[in-house]
């Protein structure tokens, strides 16, 4: 998976925050500097059409498009800089893009925008979180849901514990090693679960997280934080109810002040 994140600065215009590699540079500098309304005509013209005005290429301040065969192939217009990062999506994936770009983002302004390449797709996720806000977004596919972007390692192994490991099926399972500990305390249960990717400790009123996984990179595996009983017992009756339950395609699980919660939509 490939990303860009952007931020809406004080003047109305979107900012770098990081991105993953330089092509997706080079997506976020077409999409806040050139893209325009024109770019999708131009990308649908056709060179048997006369009246459909085609040209192979187009160019803007910094970025260079050029289309064959029904691809659009994009990069940087100074060529001094000798970097190559071509970008190269279909034809009806640039006009979807440009779509999107102007529905989620141009018209709503959110705070916070991820351009995303997965699996040869292109996705443009928006929100309004603060700077304080821990996120992770999840996205269903193949019956399974995906991590496409995190704020921190920490949310990153909730995503994976939630997704991975409790998944549909394993709700109770958690409930009911967490419920049968407080009762039966005295028998000395298992104080830790190893699961999947995600290790379980519980002691003193809290659960801790530690990443297990050595062939996952994307999380460090030293890793690890804790919440309470409560609201380990609370997260996953939430995930039960609105993702188990509803299957929505993308899920959003937040920390902000203390508190977990879980955002659904389709």
């Amino acid at each position: 998976m490939n990303f860009v994140k952007l931020f809406l600065n004080t003047y109305g215009h979107y900012s770098y925050i990081n991105a993953s590699n330089i092509a997706m540079c080079l997506l976020k500098d077409f999409l806040t500097s050139d893209a325009r309304l024109t770019h999708k005509e131009w990308a649908l013209a056709d060179k048997y059409y006369p009246d459909s005005c085609f040209t192979e290429t187009c160019g803007g301040n910094i970025t260079f498009l050029e289309k064959d065969h029904g691809y659009i192939f994009l990069n940087f217009t100074d060529s001094i800089s000798n970097v190559l990062a071509d970008l190269i999506m279909s034809r009806e994936q640039f006009v979807q893009l440009l779509t999107d770009w102007s529905e989620k983002v141009l018209k709503l302004s959110p705070k916070n925008v991820i351009l995303i390449q997965k699996n040869n797709n292109f996705i443009i996720e928006t929100n309004n979180y603060s700077p304080e806000t821990n996120h992770v977004n999840l996205m269903l596919e193949n019956n399974f849901y995906e991590r496409i972007y995190e704020s921190s390692f920490e949310m990153a192994i909730l995503g994976v514990f939630l997704s991975r490991d409790v998944r549909w099926d394993y709700v109770d399972n958690f409930k009911t090693w967490e419920i049968d500990w407080k009762v039966n305390r005295e028998k000395k249960r298992i104080y830790a679960i190893d699961n999947t990717i995600v290790t379980l400790e519980r002691t003193k009123g809290y659960i801790y997280f530690t990443n297990e996984n050595p062939n996952d990179d994307s999380i460090e595996p030293i890793t690890y934080f804790k919440i309470s009983t409560q609201q380990f017992l609370q997260l996953l009756d939430d995930w039960q109810e609105k993702v188990c339950n509803q299957k929505p395609k993308r899920v959003c699980i937040k920390h902000e002040n203390n508190e977990f919660t879980i955002e659904t939509s389709n």
